[in-house]
């Protein structure tokens, strides 16, 4: 876990402070601000720990994912494969980039293909990435975003999709749900 310390300006150490924190109890977690950005506080004693809240989660995205690569062949009973790990590192890496963007976490959907789709949904609105494994290394994948209010909805394929159309549908589903 990566912390972030606030006591530079008293001559402390990394080392200082994990010890001292090490043997105080910790108070619950928190959420606050820092410099405009959502953190996790913990109290250690006279110190506080500050780390980014989308660093926890990640252990949410990496479960997810475990989920979605224990699937066996056939495991909508209909002859799907097994998800390619290829594809399914694609969507990790993805999602954890994603996660520090304060995006929304979407939901990991496995294809009968052997693919998956990240989907994000609100009441009238949603987006959703599909990745299907092609040749071993390589993905194909497409896009779609559907807006209800608006009356904007499009499809694409990843390769020659309008990237700044992807940026607005994203930011879209930024920082709401924690």
């Amino acid at each position: 876990m990566t912390i972030a310390y606030a006591t530079a300006s008293r001559g402390l150490s990394d080392r200082d402070v994990r010890r001292s924190a090490s043997s105080h109890p910790a108070t619950p977690l928190r959420r606050d601000t820092l410099s405009d950005r959502d953190v996790m506080v913990q109290q250690f004693g006279e110190f506080e720990v500050f780390w980014p809240s989308t660093s926890l989660r990640a252990p949410q995205v990496r479960g997810s994912v475990r989920a979605i690569a224990a699937l066996p062949a056939d495991w909508d009973s209909y002859g799907a494969p097994s998800i390619d790990a290829e594809v399914l590192a694609m969507a990790e890496r993805l999602m954890l980039d994603l996660v520090e963007q304060n995006v929304d976490l979407p939901s990991l959907v496995p294809t009968s293909r052997g693919g998956v789709a990240l989907e994000w949904h609100r009441p009238s609105m949603e987006f959703s990435l599909e990745l299907q494994p092609t040749r071993p290394g390589l993905a194909a994948g497409s896009f779609f975003f559907s807006d209800d209010t608006s009356g904007e909805e499009w499809e694409s394929d990843i390769d020659e999709v309008d990237m700044a159309r992807v940026q607005r549908a994203l930011a879209s589903f930024r920082g709401e749900a924690r």
